[in-house]
């Protein structure tokens, strides 16, 4: 029987739906990541990877296991895979694009709120012990509603959150996009802007971009100087799209 080799626990029913497809599956149970070599090596008797977790699927990795008759990714990004290499051996990849727009649009919200309330950094302070005197005036959270939101990538992810802001929140929608999103201005009269005026309008900006040579730290020293002092920063995309080191110092 032909062999599947998925590289973390996966739910039983993805397994069973593998192996109902007439193949058999080789789990790598083990609490690490694979090094390339040694994944190369383990692909050698299998037909496809489903690859979970953060093995680099490079021009390397595909001269080595061109014999592979798919590549299936366990994720919506596709940022470490060499795609024009892929092209040139003939190996297909495929991605899930679909499945984590609301879960990630959840998270971005949650992340949102509590940012806004200082939840983690209070949560930090009665775990301290430092809650015992009230002071109204003290450690004071930001109203979300009636604010505006402005979403670099108002995509399947970005317009979930942006309908749940809505919802909630009554905020504004302004976003930036490579196309406009002519469903998102009809639904929620979302507002297109350059990228600069998203920066200075935004009270929350919530980053839902691909990582690519252009948004690679795109949200820089530079950048975080453009926006509001006060202004609540959430990337729920891949981390590289900013400065780590600017966005502590902003």
């Amino acid at each position: 029987m032909e062999k599947v080799l998925v590289t973390r626990r996966i739910s039983d029913k993805a397994l069973a739906f593998i192996q109902k497809s007439g193949y058999e599956t080789t789990i790598y149970t083990e609490i690490k990541n694979i090094a390339q070599n040694d994944l190369i090596k383990m692909c050698e008797s299998h037909i496809g990877l489903l690859s979970v977790g953060p093995n680099k699927i490079d021009e390397h990795f595909l001269s080595s296991c061109k014999h592979l008759r798919g590549i299936a990714l366990m994720s919506v990004g596709y940022d470490k895979v060499d795609l024009d290499a892929a092209n040139r051996y003939g190996v297909p990849i495929s991605n899930t694009p679909d499945v984590l727009s609301e879960a990630t649009a959840d998270t971005a919200f949650l992340l949102m709120l509590a940012v806004a309330r200082k939840a983690f950094f209070m949560h930090k302070t009665i775990a301290r012990g430092e809650w015992q005197f009230f002071n109204p005036m003290q450690y004071l959270g930001q109203e979300l509603r009636g604010k505006t939101l402005g979403i670099l990538g108002l995509g399947r992810i970005g317009l979930e959150l942006a309908k749940k802001a809505k919802a909630a929140y009554h905020m504004n929608i302004v976003y930036h996009n490579r196309n406009r999103n002519e469903q998102a201005e009809r639904q929620l009269g979302a507002k297109y802007l350059t990228f600069d005026e998203l920066l200075a309008q935004s009270d929350v900006l919530s980053v839902h971009v691909n990582l690519t040579n252009e948004t690679k730290g795109l949200f820089d020293k530079n950048a975080f100087g453009k926006m509001k002092p006060n202004a609540i920063f959430i990337n729920t995309a891949r981390g590289a799209i900013h400065h780590e080191q600017d966005l502590l110092a902003a």
